[in-house]
């Protein structure tokens, strides 16, 4: 169970509730909308702190997986940076 799990479920658990919270009231006559209006913007907060929450868990996860470069005396190292569209650029020292 990663550091985060835990909080991620707590999280979804208050999500469904607010979910709830919501789908009730609209379903009210005479529903005021204020309060719906706030438990929507809090409901997007959660979802919002739970895909931050499993980036940081995914990224986690991906640097324990990676393994370690190694350099080994007499090699020449060449850094190269990571484009977003999955190219590499050569990175002069």
């Amino acid at each position: 169970m990663s550091k985060y799990e835990a909080r991620i479920e707590s999280l979804r658990a208050d999500h469904e509730k607010v979910h709830d919270l919501i789908d009730g009231a609209q379903k009210q006559p005479g529903h005021c909308q204020i309060m719906i209006r706030g438990w929507k913007s809090e409901k997007l907060f959660l979802k919002d702190e739970i895909a931050r929450l499993e980036a940081l868990e995914s990224d986690e996860d991906s640097a324990d997986a990676a393994a370690p470069l190694e350099v080994l005396d007499g090699d020449a190292v060449s850094p190269t940076i990571e484009l977003p569209i999955g190219g590499k650029k050569s990175v002069a020292a």
